[in-house]
């Protein structure tokens, strides 16, 4: 054949290709619009009017059993029911009893499965389950995957003979994580408990490009017109409780009277093994509000709040018939204390003579006095007091005056001899290290201090498990390429030849990996995760050893590392949200802790943001793996770290940047990962690791020049100010963070999408006029009237300074 012809067929193909998932995206399902009242009550026995009048549709899986679905809709939402024929109904499985129980690994039951994308994006999804029970478990498939979201939506099973039916209403409110299009995407899929398949009813199972539209169905025609804003959590007069509130527009055209309900979710709080999510909501009920066309109320009640928790929660308002009209954003909500700020800036003080503390008073109260002292077993051992009418207030505490131990400083906002207000504060003081490094958490910026020094982990893993010569040949190679620090997985910790469940500790191995590190000037963070893994579930799960052996294990091991200045931080679990109870990993974070004080302890967690709630007790840094590429769009990176920082709180934050293909159809390529990488950066993460070894050469030089670059910005990683710019660009693609740090600043810019723009970036008033550099870039651009102009090719970023003698920072 020759190579003309064989183009030829290759063109076809892709043109036919082409064609056919152009006529399969454009396909569609016809949804029964009924009039009137709600066509379903939800029971799960199908035999409501309009059922009996339904275009039922079939697939059937390799077993050839089949499933039948229909689709009707109504003023408020989607219908649907599933008749599930099952000639044996014994081998039906409902083994789960509670609302996300089915999202539990190796869950053995039966169900039926919707699968929405209501933003008609190709990629983000709701994912809705129930079994023949008619226990429901739902998940919210984004970037930033959300497995604590519970939709407003009802359903019901029942059982005949020969079958199985389900009945599913879904409001459209219901959907109040993404913006809701007019054009809905769905597919439906069942699994079979006895035989193990899931067979689907057409395109890709979590792929909603190829999933077919609603057709018939209008959902923005059938929500009501309402705008929410300024959810906020603030202390009530009583102690452990909040006032939650948010305000509601009613922009319907005519008065309505509003019913809400606060959704309330406390992932801190989450106990046990809970591989369905963050814990359950609970419901706390607002008064009824009555709204004039156009006016704006406010919703509140009061919650109970534990001290520095941060709570997922919405309001869902309903009308006096119970119908669900509009629900609030489900968001993450921290505490808006009159007495906020981090308080003492360093985690934990050894020789210093002062620590300084910084606290952020709300509102501003004009002159009032910031009684502060520090508590020894409740007996005062030193105070102060400061006066002061600005928001932000500073103080320090002589460290001479305080012995070692674990401390509370305690501030009250005093109006006279009244107390406005009181916030608690821990305070550690620890014998100087005999010997290693000291790494402590600053509070203030958010990051990671070596030895009194600003320190931006980045780096990857040198793959001990392929042998200890190409492991530290790694390393030496990765500290070539720029990076500072190395995470060592696995290759000392292994099973027994003669006994499997039994592990072989070497430490020689281990210390040779710390030597190879000293060598090549790399830090450690060394992974214990392999020993936390006492749930049989986990895929992690090789030794059978008691809890307390395994902390006997892990002790042995921090005893042999912690005196190296190599060491950096000890990672206890990855990925915990699927296998481990939040009270073992805190176990193991006082175990670590009460033998080495000096080095961090951190949790990587899987993907979605909010399950760092669970597991924040068990780790002094947040972070979470994401890796995009061929599923999601690469600019998802930031939005989803900006979800990591917010949480965090005052706690570094770790993310993991994806080096290459894994997982997914394809790798990023060099300009992906570089914009990943500094996106991550821009929005506040203060350590940055590829996953994981070396990749190709491309990727390899492109993450080399991350790495050197970002070294040389420390000081503008580790600034304790930090705030974003406004910008204009179209997409809102380009995101700009401003850094203060020992009277320099630098602006850093990433452009998160593929198509070149022309951006405005709003500066600060002491930043007016004037040219600045561009770091890393040989030009230079102006600033007029507070205006900077700049060019942005598809994913770069520019890092902005003054130019040198160019007046004051």
């Amino acid at each position: 054949m020759t190579q003309q012809k064989c183009s030829s067929l290759r063109v076809a193909f892709l043109l036919w290709v082409s064609y056919g998932l152009a006529a399969y995206a454009a396909s569609a399902v016809q949804v029964e619009p009924v009039r009137g009242a709600r066509p379903v009550a939800i029971d799960g026995k199908l035999d409501d009017p309009c059922w009996r009048a339904a275009r039922f549709v079939s697939f059937s899986g390799d077993d050839g059993t089949r499933t039948e679905v229909a689709f009707a809709c109504d003023a408020w939402g989607l219908s649907i029911a599933f008749r599930c024929r099952e000639l044996d109904p014994s081998k039906l499985r409902a083994t789960c009893e509670v609302r996300d129980g089915l999202f539990a690994f190796f869950r053995p039951d039966d169900w039926v499965e919707v699968l929405i994308d209501p933003g008609n994006s190709g990629h983000d999804y709701y994912w809705l389950l129930v079994n023949p029970a008619g226990r429901r478990t739902d998940l919210a498939c984004f970037a930033d995957p959300d497995r604590s979201w519970n939709g407003e939506w009802q359903a019901a099973a029942n059982r005949e003979d020969g079958v199985w039916t389900v009945e599913i209403f879904i409001p459209v409110a219901a959907f109040n994580r993404k913006p809701i299009a007019s054009v809905w995407r769905i597919n439906v899929a069942r699994r079979r408990a006895c035989t193990g398949q899931t067979s689907v009813w057409t395109g890709k199972h979590r792929n909603p490009a190829t999933w077919p539209t609603l057709d018939g169905f209008e959902p923005r025609a059938k929500r009501f017109a309402y705008r929410a804003s300024g959810l906020s959590l603030v202390p009530a007069d009583e102690p452990g409780k909040a006032r939650l509130s948010v305000e509601i527009q009613n922009l319907t055209g005519a008065p309505v009277n509003m019913r809400p309900v606060f959704r309330i979710m406390r992932p801190g709080s989450a106990r046990g093994y809970v591989p369905h999510g963050t814990g359950p909501r609970e419901d706390v009920r607002a008064e009824p509000l009555a709204l004039a066309a156009g006016m704006t109320g406010r919703i509140e009640a009061t919650v109970r709040i534990d001290p520095d928790e941060t709570i997922i929660a919405y309001v869902a308002v309903f009308d006096q018939r119970r119908n669900l009209v509009f629900c609030t954003p489900d968001v993450g909500v921290r505490l808006e204390r009159r007495i906020g700020g981090p308080g003492p800036r360093y985690s934990y003080y050894t020789d210093e003579a002062r620590a300084g503390l910084q606290f952020a008073l709300r509102p501003p109260t004009g002159n009032r006095d910031l009684v502060l002292s520090v508590q020894l077993k409740d007996r005062d051992v030193w105070s102060t007091s400061v006066h002061s009418a600005k928001q932000r207030v500073n103080a320090e505490i002589d460290l001479t005056q305080i012995p070692a131990g674990r401390h509370r400083v305690v501030a009250r906002l005093m109006d006279g001899g009244a107390v406005l207000a009181e916030r608690t504060f821990e305070l550690t003081k620890v014998p100087k290290a005999a010997a290693g490094s000291e790494v402590k958490v600053d509070r203030w910026s958010r990051s990671i201090v070596v030895d009194g020094r600003p320190f931006v982990p980045i780096g990857t893993s040198p793959l001990i498990t392929h042998g200890l010569t190409y492991a530290r040949s790694m390393m030496s190679q990765m500290a070539a390429n720029g990076f500072n620090t190395m995470h060592l997985w696995g290759g000392f910790l292994q099973r027994d030849e003669k006994n499997r469940q039994i592990p072989k500790l070497d430490l020689d191995k281990l210390r040779a990996c710390f030597e190879g590190a000293r060598e090549s000037g790399l830090k450690v963070i060394l992974s214990l995760g392999v020993l936390v893994q006492n749930n049989p579930n986990s895929p992690f799960h090789k030794f059978e050893l008691t809890d307390n052996e395994r902390i006997a294990l892990m002790e042995r091991i921090v005893r042999c590392v912690r005196g190296r200045a190599e060491l950096l931080a000890y990672e206890i679990a990855d990925e915990p949200e699927f296998f481990l109870a939040p009270e073992w990993t805190e176990r193991i974070y006082r175990a670590v802790k009460a033998l080495d004080p000096y080095h961090l302890v951190t949790i990587n967690n899987c993907r979605g943001a909010r399950s760092t709630l669970t597991y924040a007790r068990a780790s002094d840094t947040a972070g979470v793996d994401y890796y995009p590429c061929g599923v999601w769009p690469v600019g998802t990176v930031g939005p989803l770290t900006s979800e990591v920082v917010h949480l965090a709180g005052y706690r570094p934050v770790k993310m993991w940047v994806q080096g290459y293909k894994i997982f997914k159809p394809r790798a990023p390529t060099p300009a992906e990962l570089k914009m990943m990488t500094w996106s991550m950066l821009a929005r506040g993460a203060s350590a940055l690791f590829y996953f994981i070894g070396r990749p190709g050469k491309e990727l390899w030089e492109a993450q080399g020049e991350c790495a050197r670059e970002i070294r040389e910005l420390t000081n503008a990683v580790a600034a304790p100010e930090r705030n974003s710019l406004t910008v204009t660009c179209p997409e809102n693609s380009v995101y700009a963070s401003l850094r203060r740090n020992r009277g320099r600043w630098w602006i850093v810019a990433v452009h998160e999408a593929n198509q070149p723009c022309e951006s405005t970036l709003v500066m600060p008033e002491d930043i007016s006029d004037g040219t600045l550099q561009v770091l890393f870039e040989d030009r230079h651009v102006e600033v007029e009237g507070g205006i900077l102009r700049d060019h942005f090719a598809p994913f770069a970023r520019h890092v902005y300074t003054r130019l040198p003698n160019a007046g004051p920072e």
